[in-house]
């Protein structure tokens, strides 16, 4: 049975970004250099803007030091002045503002802080992503049952844009559907051809021989559809129903977001994404991208359109 699902609202999966963390022996250049401001933002429209600033060691200590003292992060929306990102007492050096941003809004983040350079960082967030449609249609492949289901891009051929696709699935805790409990789904997109541009290949750490897609970011971009639009075909382990300990019948659910990156956004999860690929002693390494002036890090942003469908029994 086949089901059409237009996806309606933007959701936001907390895992996003801010699971990739940077490690910055990644950044090769002026590692002997004094030590650096390090500015991590990723923003997304009506959510508050959430920065991480710390600083970087010089070499041989190439690790981070979280305690930045007298910090200041001020916030620029199409280059007016628009306040202040205030760190917030949880022990980690995150600053928030309460600054909201709008669709194809020019943002820029500077840090400041007393022995350091200061740093700047701009991104502009995309249009408003399109709607998009799901197909989702159950199937099997040897004795594994999986879920196939189709996610349609469109694309009006107003010049390159990228994305990047989330699943997250739910299922009831400990059996009792009051209480759920959300997780990662590992997709499957290595027979999808949007995603070569993203996968790499060494001659001695060939992943996707070994059956293990390199794109580990899901990550691609429109270069071979601009004008048309793109059907991805998306493969995962299917999440079974179950019945709970009052006899009633649960069917999971599994949430796809489709994520619309800035440019900024997409080199630094692309490059995080080769520099993982090329571990081996013998290839060289992939400098981590960085939009940071005078510092280290990155300042992206992201657009993003989801749904949820409950798992229907066979």
């Amino acid at each position: 049975m086949k089901r059409k699902i237009i996806i309606l609202s933007a959701f936001i999966i907390s895992l996003s970004f801010y699971s990739c963390e940077i490690n910055l022996g990644d950044y090769l250049e002026g590692i002997n250099e004094p030590p650096k401001l390090v500015l991590i933002s990723f923003i997304e429209p009506g959510k508050n803007i959430k920065a991480e600033l710390s600083s970087s060691y010089p070499a041989p200590n190439i690790l981070k030091d979280d305690n930045v003292a007298g910090a200041i992060v001020n916030v620029y929306v199409n280059d007016v002045y628009s306040g202040t990102a205030e760190k917030i007492d949880t022990g980690d050096p995150i600053f928030v503002s309460d600054i909201h941003v709008n669709y194809g809004d020019r943002i820029k983040l500077t840090a400041e802080a007393p022995g350091y350079t200061p740093v700047t960082g701009i991104s502009r967030i995309p249009a408003e992503i399109p709607v998009i449609k799901i197909d989702t249609i159950t199937y099997y492949k040897a004795s594994e049952e999986r879920l196939q289901f189709k996610i349609h891009i469109p694309d009006n051929g107003d010049g390159t844009k990228y994305y990047r696709i989330i699943l997250k699935g739910e299922v009831a805790l400990a059996g009792y559907t009051n209480y759920t409990e959300t997780y990662p789904i590992d997709e499957d997109f290595s027979k999808e051809p949007v995603f070569d541009e993203n996968r790499h290949f060494n001659e001695i750490n060939e992943n996707d021989k070994d059956g293990v897609d390199s794109n580990k970011y899901s990550i691609f971009s429109n270069r071979s559809f601009i004008g048309k639009g793109y059907t991805v075909t998306v493969n995962c382990k299917k999440v079974y129903p179950f019945t709970d300990v009052n006899g009633d019948r649960w069917l999971p659910r599994i949430t796809a977001m489709v994520m619309q990156l800035t440019p900024e956004a997409y080199l630094y999860l692309q490059s995080m994404n080769a520099n993982s690929e090329n571990s081996d002693d013998l290839v060289e390494p992939v400098q981590i991208y960085s939009n940071i002036e005078n510092g280290i890090g990155i300042i992206g942003g992201y657009v993003s359109r989801s749904t949820t469908f409950k798992i229907s029994p066979l």
